[in-house]
C-alpha cells in the first residue's frame, strides 16, 4: 500500500510551507512516502532525473564523482532537506540527469514526488520566478561549462609542457652523442687520408711517445735537408715529393 502525506504534513516542511491548502493537495495526491535502509544508494549521478526527494527522516549523503573519486558535498538530516529533480521546471530539450549521487547513511524516509509534477506546478503557480530561476540556471550552466573546458585546456597545456620538456631531453643528449660520434668518425677517416698520401707509416698503431719514425733531418725535394722538422709535418706538394723522401731514406 502507497504511504502518502497529506497537506497539513506538507506544510510543515520549509519548502511547502507558504503553498496554497488547493496546491498542498494537488502535491498531497501525487506525491508518496518511501523508505530506504541504510548504505543503499537512493539515485546514482547520471541517470534521469525523475522524482523530487524531500527527505522525511534519517541522514542523507550527496557527493559528486571528480577524478575517479566520489567526493560528498554534504551530510544532513535536517527535515524537509531536497535533492534529485528540482532543476525539472527547466524548459529543456532532452531531460535532465542527476548532477550526484543521493545515498542514505541511515534508515531513510523520502517523500517523493515525480520530475513531470514538479516542474508543472512550478511553471504553472510561479511565472515569473520560473523565468528568473530559467535564466539563472542556464547561465549557471554555460559559466560552469566554460570554466570546466578552460580547466581541460590549461591541464592539457601543462601536461604538454611536461611531456615536451620529457622529450628533448633525449633528443638534445642523442644530438650531442651525435656530434661526438661524427667528431670521432672524422678523426679515424684522417688516418686512412694520411696513409694514401704517405703520411703515417703503415702497421700497428703508433703510441704519441714514439709517432714519428722519419729523421729529424728531411729533404726537400731540390735535395737539401731540413733539420730538425719531422717529414710527417710536412703538406705533400706533389707526387714526386714522395718519392725524393723514400730515395734520401735509403741512401741515408
Amino acid at each position: 500500500m502507497t504511504e502518502r502525506l497529506g497537506a497539513d504534513s506538507l506544510r510543515e516542511l520549509f519548502l511547502f510551507a507558504k503553498l496554497s491548502d488547493e496546491q498542498l493537495a494537488w502535491l498531497a495526491e501525487r506525491g508518496e512516502v518511501r523508505s530506504y535502509p541504510a548504505g543503499v544508494t537512493v539515485y546514482t549521478a547520471g541517470e534521469p532525473a525523475t522524482r523530487l526527494f524531500v527527505l522525511l527522516d534519517g541522514t542523507l549523503s550527496l557527493s559528486v564523482r571528480a577524478g575517479g573519486t566520489e567526493i560528498e558535498m554534504n551530510r544532513t538530516d535536517y527535515r524537509g532537506t531536497y535533492a534529485g529533480a528540482f532543476l525539472a521546471y527547466l524548459d529543456a530539450p532532452t531531460q535532465p540527469s542527476y548532477g550526484g549521487s543521493l545515498r542514505a547513511v541511515t534508515g531513510c524516509r523520502f517523500w517523493e514526488l515525480p520530475a513531470t509534477d514538479f516542474g508543472r506546478a512550478v511553471r504553472e503557480w510561479f511565472p515569473m520566478a520560473t523565468h528568473l530561476l530559467q535564466g539563472l540556471a542556464s547561465q549557471g550552466l554555460a559559466t560552469q561549462r566554460t570554466v570546466s573546458t578552460r580547466e581541460r585546456l590549461v591541464a592539457l597545456g601543462t601536461v604538454t609542457a611536461g611531456l615536451t620538456h620529457e622529450l628533448n631531453n633525449p633528443a638534445t643528449a642523442a644530438a650531442h652523442a651525435t656530434a661526438i660520434l661524427h667528431e670521432r668518425l672524422a678523426r679515424l677517416w684522417e688516418e686512412p687520408a694520411a696513409l694514401s698520401h704517405g703520411e703515417l707509416a703503415a702497421g700497428p698503431r703508433a703510441t704519441p711517445a714514439s709517432r714519428c719514425c722519419c729523421p729529424r733531418a728531411v729533404p726537400s725535394p731540390s735535395g737539401d735537408e731540413q733539420p730538425g722538422r719531422c717529414r710527417r709535418s710536412l703538406p705533400p706538394r706533389h707526387p714526386g715529393y714522395i718519392e725524393a723522401i723514400s730515395l734520401s731514406t735509403r741512401s741515408s
